[in-house]
């Protein structure tokens, strides 16, 4: 790759007809978005003006002419803020959307630095590089080539670069990409005994590994800033249940019709708090320790041992919706494996972090992923364990059995003979 003598260089425009549907489609839910938008503000503006204009402490008086409390003014002034939020955020993805349909761009640049994604969306531009020794592969996935995203899988995540273009343009990138690249062309990543310990252990970024004094070992933990990020949004989600909880007991005490409301309201608080607590104070580590894993949770300055792991086992389950789910388990001497980490439709986090520990720690590691090959072999031994048991059902299930015998071998008719 360093010794590149050319660039490569891929324009990705929106393209098809779908846009415009779903561009015209977001034209009009933006507008009603809009009108929702300046009447739900015009509203909490009013009711904020008659709450700071009412008389006498809160609970006591009136908020407005209608006879509304003043803690039901509060408690519903706190709803609309918490609604206008979401609604908000809403509306700017639904613009972001309607950007991508008629007002985008995005370029990749391969040259011998790396891979570089130039993206522009409406007025707002991002640039964001990858080096070349990450990327392990690149394919264009989904629901045919027309809808699929051109990713790029790399050593511990997988990341999506465009779906501007046609399916064409995106497939020509990505074979074009793998063969500058080295890669194999339009084949699938390495799974189970496919050169998967060949790849080099990277540690996924939602981890981060801490060492110090107050550590007797390293410890891996959840990234800090992501794990800071979610406390400060989850302490802003307590505190508004919090002020609505005592809004709500305020105007309890001169009516008894609020105590149902500040019940739930309060349960919402007390759960809320509870998740804020457990984000700033507790965690879940991993100790590092040679041939030895540990799982252990820590509260505050408390910390418990959970669990030795002898060995990890990357696996894959099926949900009730069809989705493949995959997890990094830990065994252990005694009880159920624990769940590490888990990623939805693709292995490359929890294969990543396996393979970390599995370096890091020495510990035995399995990927139990099947390949395409053992894969094809399940479905063959499926589908004639079906076929026994239909024949072991009755004259009805041996009739439909001889059915379908005679249907299978016509699905593959052998090419007709030259001329």
């Amino acid at each position: 790759m360093h010794g590149m003598a050319s660039t490569l260089t891929f324009h990705f425009r929106p393209q098809g007809p779908g846009r415009f549907v779903l561009g015209g489609f977001l034209s009009v839910w933006l507008c009603g978005w809009a009108a929702g938008e300046v009447f739900v503000l015009v509203m909490l503006s009013r009711l904020l003006r008659e709450w700071a204009a009412a008389d006498g402490p809160l609970g006591e008086g009136t908020a407005s002419s209608t006879g509304m409390s003043m803690g039901m003014t509060a408690a519903l002034s706190g709803f609309l803020l918490l609604w206008v939020s979401l609604w908000t955020l809403g509306g700017i993805m639904a613009l972001r959307e309607w950007l991508r349909c008629f007002w985008a761009d995005e370029r990749l640049v391969l040259n011998a630095e790396g891979l570089t994604l130039r993206s522009r969306l409406g007025p707002f531009g991002r640039r964001r590089r990858i080096p070349s020794e990450e990327i392990r592969h690149c394919e264009v996935r989904g629901r045919g080539q027309h809808q699929g995203a051109l990713v790029v899988e790399l050593t511990d995540r997988v990341m999506e670069l465009t779906r501007l273009g046609t399916g064409s343009e995106r497939q020509s990138a990505a074979d074009a990409l793998n063969a500058a690249l080295g890669l194999r062309p339009g084949a699938a990543p390495p799974t189970a005994g496919e050169g998967v310990e060949a790849m080099a252990p990277r540690l996924p970024r939602r981890w981060q590994e801490l060492e110090g004094a107050m550590f007797e070992s390293p410890v891996l933990v959840p990234n800090l800033a992501n794990r800071r990020l979610q406390t400060a949004v989850m302490a802003v989600v307590t505190g508004v249940f919090g002020a609505l909880t005592f809004l709500l007991c305020r105007s309890a005490l001169g009516q008894a019709s609020y105590w149902i409301p500040a019940g739930i309201v309060a349960l919402l608080a007390l759960g809320c708090c509870w998740g804020t607590l457990w984000l700033l104070l507790g965690r879940r580590e991993l100790r590092l320790e040679h041939h030895q894993l540990v799982v252990q949770r820590r509260f505050g300055r408390s910390l418990r041992e959970v669990a030795q792991l002898e060995s990890l086992e990357l696996v894959e389950v099926t949900d009730s919706d069809g989705d493949a789910w995959y997890k990094l388990q830990g065994h252990r001497p005694l009880g159920k494996p624990l769940t590490l980490s888990s990623a939805i439709n693709n292995a490359a986090e929890p294969r990543a972090l396996g393979l970390w520990l599995h370096q890091r720690t020495q510990i035995p590691y399995r990927d139990a992923i099947p390949s395409q090959s053992e894969r094809e072999q399940q479905r063959a031994a499926t589908v004639l364990a079906l076929k026994q048991r239909l024949g072991e059902s009755g004259r009805a299930g041996s009739w439909m059995l001889k059915l379908v015998e005679q249907i299978e071998p016509n699905k593959n008719p052998p090419p007709a003979p030259p001329p």
